[in-house]
């Protein structure tokens, strides 16, 4: 699958020159415990693979592709830091476990499992 990113503030204006971070994770569903107080957050789960990029004007950023290796649950995690030093992350479940699928298989196509 391809992210591709449209990184605006929380006053709503365009982030540019900022460095990006994308980090796909196998994944334990367990959602990472954040530091209030600076953003940071442990994973204990394996890294598959990272995608770093500036941010730009204009709204759409560089794309990052990623491929699950295999069948299971990841976690996606896209993290920046502000200009006050604080760590903004977005963390975003994708795949499912065998059983997951057994149970709820595809019948259509629905964008990103």
């Amino acid at each position: 699958f391809v992210l591709i990113q449209d990184i605006t503030s929380t006053v709503n204006q365009e982030v540019a020159g900022v460095d990006v971070k994308v980090d796909l994770y196998r994944w334990d569903g367990v959602i990472p415990d954040v530091d209030k107080t600076t953003g940071q957050f442990e994973l204990t789960g394996e890294l598959v693979k990272q995608c770093n990029f500036v941010s730009v004007n204009g709204g759409v950023n560089p794309a990052c592709t990623f491929s699950l290796p295999s069948i299971g649950s990841y976690l996606l995690v896209a993290s920046l830091v502000d200009p006050c030093n604080y760590n903004v992350t977005s963390f975003l479940p994708v795949g499912k476990t065998l059983e997951q699928w057994q149970q709820d298989p595809l019948r259509s196509w629905n964008g990103i499992s």
